[in-house]
């Protein structure tokens, strides 16, 4: 062999060598350098059309997110050997990520990538191979852009304020309301549960009604409609109705709760029962009788009234809340002094007869009077003999006071 044949001999083996080594030093397609286009540019060598295309599953991704670069190569014909390859090249770096021989005759790969973790814009070049890596192989490229975005901030669950506990007398309405924040601005859906097996009723502020007495949990949760629900519960304690005893006869009484809005014809007596109330300034009585439509009254805090029963005995259940701020009623008797009715909106037993001057101002109460609905006699308290008879006030009992001026009746519930 001579030395020109030598040489030709040795440059086959070198080329042939490179092919299968990648070259990281230049930056040339790692498989490919016996194509002079791979490391010299379309200019020194020939690029073929329509040899491959690829697709991006993604082209808009946050910082480290994968996506797929599905690339097809055509598997030429009239070739000794058909194998296909590709390598992906980071235009912005000149390196080689991705680089791929295949062994077999294979047309579509998907190649999966990893977008990088600072944001900007990445150019990549697809280099495809269709061929031996000989002078009769086949080379296409196609480039594609992906824009790494700012990753946005996870969203946060909201804040839901403390509850309140609450407290009241069974069918009273009570009024619940929730406070919650939202750093995201998100729209938030309120929803409760009042702990009685009644439905549940959406709002930031709600109204409900206990039918009977016992102590409740209620809960709101909030809902930011992207997968954070958030809760905050507190207490209800209700309180039982009171219940008020009548005998046949007049029996004088009085409303220790409040709230509830009762008139004379919603007290839950029968028709022929009578309910009377006194007027102190003019010293009239008006009378509703149950089941006439006329003359009805409201039934007021602080105020006693007759009640009538023609015969046998009533047991009234009467729903209300028993205030938890002092109370007051204003009188207004005759000049030189006049009688009015009083009651307590009040729970308490342990207020006597004696009590009641130091809670009026205005005047001077020299006079408490209790009425005894089954003896159909009077007990009476006087300021002048004040160790006498100086009796306890009963929640739901009314009383005559003996006022010398109009005043103020004021106490503590």
């Amino acid at each position: 062999m001579n030395s020109r044949s030598k040489m030709i001999s040795a440059v086959a083996l070198l080329a042939a060598f490179a092919f299968v080594m990648p070259s990281a030093l230049n930056g040339a397609y790692p498989n490919k350098v016996q194509d002079c286009s791979r490391c010299h540019g379309p200019a020194s060598g020939t690029y073929y059309e329509s040899i491959m295309s690829i697709s991006v599953s993604k082209t808009v991704l946050q910082p480290g997110e994968v996506y797929s670069v599905g690339i097809d190569i055509v598997i030429q014909t009239g070739l000794t050997k058909r194998d296909t390859g590709y390598a992906i090249e980071d235009l912005g770096t000149s390196t080689w990520p991705v680089w791929l021989v295949s062994t077999a005759e294979q047309s579509h790969y998907d190649q999966t990538m990893t977008a990088p973790s600072t944001p900007g814009t990445y150019n990549y070049r697809v280099w495809g191979e269709s061929g031996p890596a000989t002078s009769d192989g086949k080379t296409d490229y196609d480039d594609y852009t992906i824009t790494v975005e700012q990753a946005p901030p996870a969203n946060r669950p909201p804040t839901v304020a403390t509850l309140a506990n609450m407290s009241g007398a069974a069918r009273i309405v009570m009024n619940l309301s929730a406070s919650a924040t939202d750093l995201d601005g998100d729209i938030l859906t309120y929803t409760w549960d009042f702990g009685d097996s009644t439905a549940l009723v959406v709002g930031s502020s709600v109204s409900h009604t206990y039918i009977a007495a016992g102590l409740y949990t209620f809960m709101v949760s909030v809902d930011d409609a992207h997968g954070h629900n958030v809760t905050a519960s507190g207490n209800a304690n209700v309180t039982a109705p009171f219940i008020l005893n009548l005998v046949t006869g007049w029996n004088f009484v009085s409303l220790p709760l409040v709230g509830y809005g009762y008139k004379a014809s919603t007290l839950g007596l029968i028709s022929g029962d009578t309910v009377t109330q006194w007027n102190p300034a003019t010293k009239i009585y008006q009378n509703y009788i149950i089941g006439v439509p006329v003359s009805d009254f409201n039934i007021l805090p602080s105020t006693g009234y007759w009640i009538n029963v023609p015969s046998g005995t009533r047991t009234l259940t009467l729903y209300g809340s028993v205030p938890t701020t002092a109370q007051s009623k204003t009188i207004t008797v005759p000049a030189g002094g006049g009688w009015e009715i009083i009651g307590f909106a009040s729970l308490k037993t342990t207020m006597h007869a004696a009590d009641i001057p130091a809670m009026y101002s205005g005047g001077t109460v020299s006079t408490v009077s209790a009425w005894n609905p089954v003896t159909h006699a009077y007990s009476s308290w006087l300021k002048a003999v004040p160790g006498v008879n100086n009796y306890l006030l009963v929640p739901g009992q009314a009383y005559w006071i003996l006022a010398s001026a109009s005043g103020t009746l004021s106490y503590a519930p």
